[in-house]
């Protein structure tokens, strides 16, 4: 949109009042647009964070009970054999 001059000098320029209100009203919307985009991305960059964290700590607690189920059956199992052969020596 190009804005019409009114009176033009040295140290001012006059728009009509219309195009100073649509020229407020483009850069209003301008700014809350980028405003907008700017918060839009600040706010799935800490999704993405989240999910990431997330993530770790469930992959850190599986592993922490694969590890725990792994030790259970390891200690099952030598029980087992343990109870079996001191039946088996008297």
């Amino acid at each position: 949109m190009m804005l019409g001059v009114i009176e033009e000098s040295k140290d001012k320029i006059v728009f009509s009042k219309e195009e100073l209100d649509d020229l407020i009203n483009r850069v209003a919307d301008e700014a809350v647009e980028r405003a907008a985009e700017h918060l839009s991305k600040k706010f799935l960059d800490v999704i993405e964070q989240r999910d990431r964290k997330l993530i770790h700590d469930l992959t850190e607690t599986m592993e922490q009970k694969q590890l725990e189920v792994a030790v259970a059956f390891e200690e099952e199992k030598t029980g087992f054999f343990s109870r079996f052969f001191k039946k088996h020596r008297k």
